[in-house]
């Protein structure tokens, strides 16, 4: 709330602010993806729970989309 009070009295547009959220999550949710691809295909982490390979393979493709979407929207930004 405090956050919302201040972009309240800086006059900052909150479609703006929702947009550069969304840029920002595009560009953590490939780091985060990738840490946890990792650690659930660590069988000294995971022992019996270890992902499938296929399972680990859909989690790269995903974290390589999610990648591109973050640098797609990065680019919106500046085109």
């Amino acid at each position: 709330m405090i956050v919302g009070l201040i972009a309240n009295f800086v006059h900052l547009d909150p479609i703006k602010g929702l947009i550069y959220a969304a840029v920002f999550n595009g560009i953590i949710s490939p780091v985060v993806l990738f840490f946890i691809v990792r650690l659930s295909g660590n069988k000294r982490i995971m022992t019996d729970y270890k992902n499938h390979p296929f399972i680990a393979l859909c989690g790269w493709f995903i974290t390589i989309l999610m990648a591109i979407s973050g640098v797609a929207a990065i680019a919106s930004l500046f085109f």
